[in-house]
């Protein structure tokens, strides 16, 4: 029987993310990960319902990750992705929210978090070039806090969806939350 070849990249699920580490000559670092790096970019267009995906919420040939990079949808498109090397954050407008997430490392979990709705952000592109102040909003601004948020080690508040959908749902025999009079079973929840 042949042995199974662990694959190249794993999300490590269930374990908060570490800081990463920056990246001390971006250009030079690009030129000498540039295969792994269109793997990486590869394997998070790979994830369907993924926004984003930082390098330290993965394992590559099963050793975590530690550089500090992400993948992104480029304005919530499907089907266009950017890579963001040493990302940082120079400023945030307007005031934040808190906002519910999905997250690949927390599935079947809802975070919380305050989001800004505009920020303005420098990085690396994985064809060594640098770009400076460009201004991200709403769905976008978000996806990129939430993976900076990895990058950074922060710690996430959240909540599992299981158990917030229970409570909000009255039990079988119970009465009707719309009024009607009739058990739960044989009105709303049919």
């Amino acid at each position: 029987m042949k042995k199974r070849k662990a694959p190249m990249f794993q999300i490590i699920p269930n374990e908060q993310t570490p800081k990463s580490q920056a990246i001390e000559d971006p250009q030079k670092w690009i030129e000498d990960n540039k295969e792994k790096l269109h793997s990486f970019l590869a394997f998070s267009r790979s994830r369907d319902k993924a926004a984003g995906l930082a390098a330290n919420q993965i394992a590559f040939h099963g050793k975590r990750i530690t550089d500090r990079f992400f993948a992104a949808r480029k304005g919530g498109n499907k089907d266009s992705w950017i890579l963001a090397i040493n990302p940082q954050i120079k400023s945030v407008s307007g005031n934040a929210e808190l906002k519910e997430e999905g997250c690949l490392t927390w599935a079947g979990k809802t975070i919380l978090a305050e989001r800004y709705p505009g920020i303005l952000v420098s990085f690396w592109k994985l064809d060594g070039s640098f770009v400076e102040n460009e201004f991200l909003n709403e769905y976008e601004a978000q996806v990129w806090q939430h993976e900076i948020g990895h990058l950074d080690g922060e710690t996430e508040e959240f909540k599992t969806i299981q158990k917030e959908r229970s409570e909000a749902l009255p039990g079988r025999n119970d009465k009707c939350p719309c009024n009607s009079g009739k058990k739960f079973k044989k009105c709303c929840g049919k």
